[in-house]
Formats: structure tokens, C-alpha cells, sequence
């Protein structure tokens, strides 16, 4: 596959679309591949992880036991480039959690450039991974990581603190692990829980911490900064 448009990023999605392809023919699996929208440009740091990211998850299909089924989707918005790779392959517990170790090690650069990941895996359903990557770095989501926005002068400050300006939301999955998180059960009881490998219970939380603003502050003070937002309650 050849883009119109043979940009560092166009050309790196070409390479990622080839070597998703031949893996399929490799392992004689079922393909799913689809390209969305206008391509644009992402920063070669963004050019980075997604290739580290990707060739991650391949390498986990590659290795992967009872592999059926292999997808790549890539989607150039208005502002960014979202991808999904993802696989139905049994993998064994130490490759899966390198994998999980390699796609979490780019956790903190993609939220300093205001992107998103979601990382889901575990027994019987493989892995699936998603980024999205802004086509512009963004130097104010790195300046204001960790902090909290203060309310416009003149106006009421409210009764509870604002989120960080640039955190989402928490997902169902999150959701589910803070619950489990302040009624005091481990990581290791949360994933039984949650049907997750451990590896993939830790970056939950450690989103949820980022989220929260209380990143390197532990699971007490997590459980309090989520009842303060009204996200719990005794």
C-alpha cells in the first residue's frame, strides 16, 4: 500500500499496513484492515511510539498460541491519528507482561503530547492496544500535566476541586478497579476480580492515579482525591 501523500507519517502507516499484513499471511489468520480519513503528520517522538508500540503487539501475535484473528485500524482525525491494533492469540504470561511493560513505558510521553492509551489484555481474548497521537505537539498539555485548573476570577470557587484540564474522564474498566481499590482489595485480587492479568490492573490505576492528579502518591490518597470529586462514597 502507497499513500498520496508520502509524509514521515504516511510512510511509517504504510510500513506498519505491510508488516500487519504478511504476519497474517504468516500465521494464516484472519485480517481486518481499515485506513480512515485525510492523512496528516505526527512528531517523530509520536512516529516513535507508534511504531514501538505496534511492533510490541505484532511480536506478542507473532508468538502467539491459537491466533485467529488480527486487526489494524487507523484513523486520521481533524487533529490527530488514532490506531488500534489488536489480536485474539493466547499469550503466555511473561509475554504478555513484557508487552504490557513495553506499551506502558510510553505512557507518560503520550499524555505530556496529549494523546490517549488504552491497553486491554488477558486469558482467552489476546491484546488489544489504542493510541491516539496529535498531529502537533502540544508544549501546554506538558506544562500542565499534574496540576489543577483554578477557577476564572470573579466567580464562585467551587465546593469540589477541578480535574486536570487535559484528563479525560474515567472508563467503565477504571471506574470498576477504583471501586475495588477503596474497598481495599490487591492488584492481584482486582484482576481475579476484573478477569485481567496483573500487569494490565496496574495501568488502570496508574491512569486513574494520572487522572486523579495524585500520580506517585499512592492508593490512600487516590481513594481520598476520588471522594472528593464525588467519583466515591462511604
Amino acid at each position: 500500500m502507497v499513500l498520496a501523500n508520502q509524509t514521515a507519517t504516511s510512510m511509517l502507516v504504510s510500513e506498519l499496513w505491510s508488516q500487519v499484513r504478511a504476519l497474517a499471511d504468516q500465521r494464516e489468520v484472519d485480517l481486518d484492515l481499515r485506513l480512515l480519513g485525510k492523512p496528516g503528520d505526527i512528531s517523530s517522538d509520536a512516529r516513535e511510539i507508534l511504531s514501538r508500540s505496534m511492533n510490541a503487539v505484532l511480536q506478542s501475535a507473532f508468538s502467539a498460541g491459537e491466533l485467529h484473528h488480527l486487526a489494524l485500524e487507523l484513523t486520521f482525525q481533524a487533529d490527530a491519528l488514532s490506531a488500534r491494533i489488536e489480536h485474539d492469540g493466547t499469550i503466555d504470561p511473561v509475554g504478555r507482561s513484557a508487552t504490557e511493560q513495553e506499551i506502558f513505558s510510553h505512557y507518560t510521553d503520550i499524555g505530556a503530547m496529549g494523546g490517549s492509551l488504552s491497553l486491554s489484555s488477558g486469558r482467552g481474548f489476546g491484546l488489544r492496544v489504542e493510541l491516539t497521537l496529535p498531529f502537533a505537539s502540544n508544549e501546554a498539555a506538558s506544562n500542565t500535566l499534574d496540576r489543577y485548573q483554578e477557577p476564572p476570577r470573579g466567580r464562585p470557587t467551587p465546593a469540589v476541586a477541578v480535574m486536570p484540564a487535559l484528563h479525560e474522564r474515567l472508563t467503565p474498566q477504571e471506574e470498576v478497579a477504583l471501586s475495588l481499590l477503596s474497598a481495599g482489595l490487591s492488584n492481584k485480587e482486582i484482576a481475579a476480580h476484573m478477569n485481567l492479568g496483573v500487569g494490565t490492573v496496574k495501568f488502570h490505576l496508574a491512569q486513574i492515579y494520572q487522572k486523579l492528579g495524585v500520580q506517585g502518591r499512592g492508593r490512600g490518597a487516590a481513594v481520598a482525591r476520588a471522594r472528593e470529586l464525588g467519583l466515591l462514597f462511604d
